[in-house]
Protein backbone atom coordinates (compact mmCIF):
# COMPACT_ATOMS: atom_id res chain seq x y z
CA UNK A 1 0.00 0.00 0.00
CA UNK A 2 2.79 2.19 0.69
CA UNK A 3 3.51 2.43 -3.30
CA UNK A 4 0.24 3.75 -3.98
CA UNK A 5 0.64 6.24 -1.45
CA UNK A 6 3.51 7.40 -3.06
CA UNK A 7 2.28 7.21 -6.63
CA UNK A 8 -0.99 9.28 -5.01
CA UNK A 9 0.67 12.01 -3.57
CA UNK A 10 3.44 12.31 -6.54
CA UNK A 11 -0.07 12.19 -8.76
CA UNK A 12 -1.44 14.75 -7.18
CA UNK A 13 1.80 16.84 -6.59
CA UNK A 14 2.09 16.81 -10.59
CA UNK A 15 -1.94 17.53 -11.08
CA UNK A 16 -1.78 20.69 -8.70
CA UNK A 17 1.29 21.65 -10.79
CA UNK A 18 0.14 21.31 -14.09
CA UNK A 19 -3.56 22.79 -13.70
CA UNK A 20 -1.07 25.96 -12.30
CA UNK A 21 0.39 26.03 -15.26
CA UNK A 22 -2.50 25.66 -17.40
CA UNK A 23 -4.37 28.61 -15.15
CA UNK A 24 -1.70 31.17 -15.40
CA UNK A 25 -2.24 35.19 -15.42
CA UNK A 26 -2.21 34.88 -19.59
CA UNK A 27 -5.19 32.83 -19.05
CA UNK A 28 -6.79 34.66 -16.02
CA UNK A 29 -10.15 34.33 -17.50
CA UNK A 30 -10.54 30.50 -16.99
CA UNK A 31 -9.83 31.04 -13.09
CA UNK A 32 -12.42 29.41 -10.83
CA UNK A 33 -13.28 29.54 -7.20
CA UNK A 34 -11.75 26.96 -5.45
CA UNK A 35 -8.45 28.09 -7.94
CA UNK A 36 -7.75 24.49 -9.19
CA UNK A 37 -11.14 23.32 -9.72
CA UNK A 38 -9.83 20.10 -11.54
CA UNK A 39 -7.16 18.87 -8.22
CA UNK A 40 -10.22 19.86 -6.02
CA UNK A 41 -12.89 17.55 -7.97
CA UNK A 42 -10.21 15.14 -8.34
CA UNK A 43 -9.30 15.05 -4.07
CA UNK A 44 -13.06 16.39 -2.50
CA UNK A 45 -15.85 14.44 -4.83
CA UNK A 46 -13.14 11.29 -5.75
CA UNK A 47 -11.05 10.29 -2.82
CA UNK A 48 -12.92 12.02 0.11
CA UNK A 49 -16.68 11.95 -1.01
CA UNK A 50 -16.49 8.79 -3.28
CA UNK A 51 -13.45 6.57 -1.69
CA UNK A 52 -14.04 7.25 1.99
CA UNK A 53 -17.01 8.22 2.80
CA UNK A 54 -19.12 6.28 0.30
CA UNK A 55 -16.70 3.02 -0.38
CA UNK A 56 -15.86 2.38 3.25
CA UNK A 57 -19.42 2.20 4.29
CA UNK A 58 -19.51 -1.05 2.09
CA UNK A 59 -19.44 -4.54 2.78
CA UNK A 60 -15.99 -5.91 3.58
CA UNK A 61 -13.30 -6.58 6.36
CA UNK A 62 -13.26 -4.28 8.65
CA UNK A 63 -9.35 -4.73 9.13
CA UNK A 64 -8.89 -3.63 5.46
CA UNK A 65 -11.63 -0.87 5.47
CA UNK A 66 -9.86 0.99 8.81
CA UNK A 67 -6.41 0.06 7.30
CA UNK A 68 -7.31 1.69 3.26
CA UNK A 69 -9.18 4.43 4.59
CA UNK A 70 -7.40 5.86 7.32
CA UNK A 71 -4.08 5.41 5.37
CA UNK A 72 -5.75 7.48 2.37
CA UNK A 73 -7.35 10.00 5.00
CA UNK A 74 -3.37 10.42 6.12
CA UNK A 75 -1.95 10.64 2.60
CA UNK A 76 -4.66 13.19 1.78
CA UNK A 77 -3.67 15.53 5.00
CA UNK A 78 -0.25 14.79 3.98
CA UNK A 79 -0.89 16.36 0.95
CA UNK A 80 -2.70 19.34 1.71
CA UNK A 81 -0.28 20.31 4.65
CA UNK A 82 3.01 19.45 3.29
CA UNK A 83 4.67 22.08 5.05
CA UNK A 84 3.70 21.80 8.39
CA UNK A 85 5.97 19.67 10.79
CA UNK A 86 3.54 17.12 11.08
CA UNK A 87 2.99 15.89 7.56
CA UNK A 88 7.26 15.49 7.42
CA UNK A 89 6.50 13.12 10.61
CA UNK A 90 4.11 11.15 9.12
CA UNK A 91 4.58 7.41 8.85
CA UNK A 92 3.84 7.19 5.36
CA UNK A 93 6.07 9.81 4.63
CA UNK A 94 8.84 8.11 6.08
CA UNK A 95 7.72 4.96 3.94
CA UNK A 96 7.41 5.91 0.65
CA UNK A 97 10.60 8.54 0.52
CA UNK A 98 8.13 11.15 -0.83
CA UNK A 99 9.79 14.72 -0.48
CA UNK A 100 8.39 18.17 -1.43
CA UNK A 101 11.29 19.99 -2.71
CA UNK A 102 9.13 22.88 -4.90
CA UNK A 103 7.46 26.27 -3.54
CA UNK A 104 3.69 26.22 -3.57
CA UNK A 105 2.19 28.75 -5.97
CA UNK A 106 -0.26 31.24 -4.44
CA UNK A 107 -2.79 29.03 -6.79
CA UNK A 108 -2.11 26.21 -5.25
CA UNK A 109 -2.24 27.36 -1.13
CA UNK A 110 -5.69 28.84 -2.02
CA UNK A 111 -6.66 25.54 -3.38
CA UNK A 112 -5.10 23.54 -0.54
CA UNK A 113 -7.05 25.91 1.92
CA UNK A 114 -10.49 25.25 0.39
CA UNK A 115 -9.67 21.07 0.31
CA UNK A 116 -8.56 21.58 3.92
CA UNK A 117 -11.97 22.73 5.12
CA UNK A 118 -13.56 20.24 3.49
CA UNK A 119 -11.73 17.38 5.34
CA UNK A 120 -13.91 18.80 8.46
CA UNK A 121 -16.84 18.01 6.96
CA UNK A 122 -19.70 16.13 9.13
CA UNK A 123 -20.16 13.28 6.32
CA UNK A 124 -16.30 12.63 6.47
CA UNK A 125 -16.48 11.98 10.54
CA UNK A 126 -19.47 10.25 10.53
CA UNK A 127 -18.05 7.76 7.83
CA UNK A 128 -14.80 7.77 10.17
CA UNK A 129 -16.40 7.01 13.46
CA UNK A 130 -19.31 4.69 11.87
CA UNK A 131 -16.34 2.79 10.30
CA UNK A 132 -13.89 2.76 13.08
CA UNK A 133 -16.83 1.59 16.25
CA UNK A 134 -17.82 -1.04 13.87
CA UNK A 135 -20.39 -3.34 15.34
CA UNK A 136 -17.90 -6.22 14.06
CA UNK A 137 -15.40 -5.38 16.35
CA UNK A 138 -17.23 -6.40 18.91
CA UNK A 139 -17.10 -10.28 17.53
CA UNK A 140 -13.56 -10.62 17.08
Amino acid sequence: MALLLQCLLSFLDRLSQEEVLDLKPENSSKQSNPSLPILYSFVVDFLLDDIIVMKSAYLGTVMDKEAFTLALLECIVIFLARDQTFALESKILAKTGVVFHRRRDPLEETAMAYMRQAIFRRELFASLFSLLHSSWDTYF
